[in-house]
């Protein structure tokens, strides 16, 4: 299992040395990560377009916090994004960085997908 494929997402290096150099203990977080986004992906989109921006705020807060810990770069700052942006009840910006999130744990998802098999 090699986890090169994730370089152009993650900080390798970085996130591996925060779970001590355990690649499996990256994958199954990385897992949780990905399965807990595609469940709230449908309540995430609903908050946003009802301008609920405390429960946005927290929600995107909630998955800064997993992206900082695995080094997962795009979707920090992307999370990071919603939770201003929300904060400022800028619906378009967070209306497009939930666009851009959702491409970007698509990608992610699809590395994570090639080196299971």
């Amino acid at each position: 299992m090699s986890l090169e494929n994730f370089r152009s997402f993650v900080d390798v290096d970085r996130a591996l040395s925060r779970l001590m150099d355990d690649e499996s203990l990256f994958l199954g977080i990385l897992y949780v990560f990905l399965e807990e986004f595609k469940n709230e992906r449908e309540r995430f989109s609903d908050l946003i377009s009802t301008h609920q921006s405390k429960e946005v705020s927290n929600l995107a807060h909630y998955f800064k916090g997993i992206a900082a810990n695995l080094e997962i770069f795009n979707v920090f700052d992307l999370t990071t994004s919603i939770e201003q942006a929300s904060n400022e009840e800028d619906w378009l910006a967070v209306a497009n960085a939930f666009g851009q999130l959702c491409d970007e744990v698509v990608s992610v998802s699809s590395v994570y997908e090639k080196i299971k098999q």
